[in-house]
């Protein structure tokens, strides 16, 4: 994978391609960069939640956790959760058992109408349905990453989380960016650009959600939103 900061000269070679001088204040560009890096891999979840998925166990307290909290023992920022499972139990239990889905009730539904483990899930704060989870230990998250922020004055070593080709959408969006921030430059010149890199970014796109949708091809699910909403 490139690193930023192989991205950053790429974005600022293509403008002078266009023949604009462009700021090239490093912290700017990687901030850029990370904002972009992480609103694909917010829209990634949407299309295919398991191609950035992996999963965290958390230890609940009274039948609850903050699931921001996990945050600070390395776990990534969740964008998506798909799953939650039952990982530990405090005492041998003939209720649940280890791997047991833990229903999320809605927060406009009536908890009865689901069946238990329940819990819901309301500011990030994972808590228990009256006493469903009274036995549970820790939890299995499975879930949606979405990448940490580059540090904007990081030496730009960091390795983007956008595989090639698709990590090309970070210059195309960086060079569009600079190009709008560029004053030197004639007004017609500019949107013709911007244009241009507009409609390559819709190519791109719809290559990368064809990649996302394609990727489990061969999962089988009994969930109506697998294999046609995903596009494969």
């Amino acid at each position: 994978m490139r690193t930023v900061e192989q991205i950053a000269v790429a974005a600022l070679s293509r403008t002078l391609d266009f023949g604009a001088n462009a700021p090239s204040t490093r912290s700017l560009l990687y901030r850029r960069i990370s904002i972009r890096q992480q609103e694909l891999f917010s829209f990634a979840a949407q299309v295919n939640p398991e191609y950035y998925g992996t999963f965290a166990i958390g230890t609940l307290d009274a039948g609850a956790i903050d699931l921001r909290l996990m945050l600070t023992d390395g776990v990534r920022e969740a964008v998506a959760v798909t799953k939650i499972q039952v990982e530990a139990m405090t005492a041998p239990s003939t209720t649940y058992a280890v791997g047991d889905e833990i229903t999320i009730v809605p927060a406009s539904d009536d908890p009865g109408a689901y069946l238990a483990p329940r819990a819901t899930i309301r500011d990030h704060v994972l808590r228990q349905v009256g006493t469903d989870l009274a036995e549970v230990e820790d939890i299995r998250m499975s879930y949606s990453y979405r990448p940490d922020p580059l540090a904007e004055n990081e030496a730009g070593t960091t390795e983007v989380g956008l595989e090639a080709p698709f990590d090309e959408l970070l210059v195309i969006d960086l060079t569009r960016h600079l190009l709008a921030k560029t004053l030197k430059m004639d007004a017609a010149v500019k949107a013709a650009a911007i244009v241009e890199l507009t409609e390559e970014e819709k190519v791109g796109m719809a290559e990368f959600t064809a990649h996302l949708g394609r990727f489990l091809m061969g999962r089988q699910s009994r969930m109506a939103h697998s294999q046609g909403a995903l596009g494969g």
